[in-house]
């Protein structure tokens, strides 16, 4: 796990920038209902998603306070066990040298133990299938690569009928939120990957600043054949924007419609674009 931390036009200190993606749902949908019960499954995704990353950078923080885990810190392991995360960090023998637990939705509750055992079976399986997922995408033609200053995040999550492996893209510089450069693979029960995209088509490393100036809120526009706010969005944002004072982002859509994501309200909010046009001549008048 990497902690980390296009095109682009600026105005009044808001971004506006080109990319691509895609919901869980992978066909637009009519409706405000329907827009709205997609936007709500987005949502619940980019939530898990976020347990994971979050619950990866907290770990990763109170085995380096160790010294002993710190000399031996070779790998870890993420992995959700009913409503708690488990985060194991390993050494070069695959032994768990730390373990982490975070129990409830927000991962406050947390459970330390710095006893060394080797991994579970249902532990080992876990890890060997994500390392070989991590082989087969960055060498297997996808197109999967690591841009300057920044890295990869993995992200193996539970399906009914397999897994949903994420790639997310990380910075450790202050003041970015890295949107794009990210991927879905759907895998089968077997390990094998069944199919997959690319959630945007370039890396969005998006300001806190623009010529001294704070950005408040970012937007970015979607192709027509990615309509939606995506899981990584929702993840990427929580994991960066508090620590570049943001609490809101916004989608335009090619539906004429604008995702708002709000971070306090946990929440995507659904406008019309046309309609706040046609406001806007009304009060002219």
């Amino acid at each position: 796990m990497i902690r980390t931390w296009c095109p682009v036009i600026w105005a009044l200190a808001v971004i506006f920038s080109i990319c691509g993606d895609r919901t869980l749902a992978q066909e637009p949908v009519d409706g405000d209902f329907q827009i709205k019960a997609a936007c709500d499954s987005v949502v619940a995704e980019g939530n898990l998603l976020y347990r994971y990353e979050k619950a990866a950078w907290e770990a990763t923080d109170i085995g380096l306070a160790n010294e002993e885990v710190r000399k031996n810190l070779f790998n870890l392991l993420v992995y959700e066990q009913r409503d708690t995360i488990k985060v194991c960090l390993l050494d070069q023998t695959l032994h768990s040298i730390c373990e982490v637990s975070f129990a409830g939705r927000d991962n406050g509750a947390q459970i330390v133990s710095f006893t060394s055992r080797p991994l579970s079976d249902r532990e080992t399986e876990v890890f060997l299938l994500k390392n070989k997922l991590i082989d087969r995408v960055t060498s297997g033609g996808y197109g999967v690569g690591v841009p300057d200053s920044f890295g990869l995040n993995f992200v193996l999550l539970p399906a009914e009928q397999g897994y949903r492996f994420y790639i997310l893209t990380g910075t450790s510089k202050s003041g970015i939120i890295p949107f794009g450069n990210d991927y879905l693979f759907f895998v089968d029960s077997a390990g094998k990957i069944t199919d997959w995209r690319k959630m945007h088509t370039i890396l969005l490393p998006l300001s806190n600043e623009v010529d001294g100036l704070k950005v408040k809120r970012t937007i970015h526009t979607h192709r027509p054949e990615e309509p939606y706010i995506t899981a990584t969005d929702i993840c990427t944002f929580k994991l960066y924007g508090p620590l570049c004072g943001q609490e809101s982002f916004t989608i335009v859509s090619a539906l004429r419609k604008a995702f708002t994501y709000d971070l306090k309200t946990d929440s995507v909010l659904i406008q019309d674009i046309d309609s706040g046009r046609k406001n806007r001549k009304a009060r002219k008048k």
